[in-house]
């Protein structure tokens, strides 16, 4: 993993040994000096979803309510302490124009406005503000269900469909979340750091299972 000058990391883990342990690991393949550690969040603990398994079977509702309203509730405050709208990258404008995210208003500074600006100076909307903000980096070690929870949670997918999705040991999931509040999955899963030999989905080896 890489962190640029202008770039922040913030380095996130569960409290089981196995988090702590990959954790480690990661931990010294990044850079010093840009990287925060926090210390372990047990929210981040693995256990199950604030959402039933659909299809379930007879009795799996009331077999699973505890856990789906105890350790969902658990899971859903660790998302929402993650998960959340970055600043925007430019400062809001003065006027009432509404900001550089207004289309018309750039429209505008580019063609009528732009001409009733006096001779000789450039209309205030027509130069560049300076960012306010940089790229960010949260790496979360935390454990399958709730990879997937989260997963479909910032995509804002049905949660029941969590048992569909499969994160395998030491894989990636990247999320990407942008000022403007939209989300988008780069990988779920992705093994491609590891060989055949070293992948595997709980007690299974490899792909076939």
């Amino acid at each position: 993993a890489q962190c640029r000058a202008r770039e922040r990391c913030c380095h996130l883990l569960g409290t089981l040994t196995r988090a702590k342990e990959t954790a480690d690991l990661i931990a010294a393949e990044l850079p010093a000096g840009r990287v925060r550690r926090l210390a372990p969040d047990p929210n981040l603990a693995e256990g199950y979803p604030p959402a039933h398994r659909i299809p379930y079977s007879k009795g799996a509702l009331a077999d699973g309510a505890r856990e789906v309203h105890v350790e969902g509730a658990r899971m859903e405050a660790a998302y929402r302490a993650l998960v959340y709208r970055g600043r925007p990258p430019y400062p809001p404008d003065d006027g009432a124009g509404g900001g550089r995210g207004d289309g018309a208003a750039e429209a505008a500074s580019d063609g009528a406005a732009g001409a009733a600006t006096a001779p000789g100076k450039l209309s205030p909307r027509a130069s560049k503000p300076p960012r306010v903000s940089q790229h960010e980096y949260d790496i979360v070690v935390c454990h399958g269900n709730v990879i997937r929870y989260m997963a479909l949670r910032a995509l804002q997918l049905p949660p029941e469909a969590w048992l569909r999705l499969c994160t395998y040991n030491c894989s990636l999931t990247h999320l990407k979340i942008r000022p403007t509040g939209s989300v988008s999955m780069i990988s779920l899963g992705d093994t491609g750091h590891l060989s055949l030999d070293e992948t595997s989905f709980s007690m299974h080896a490899g792909y076939e299972w």
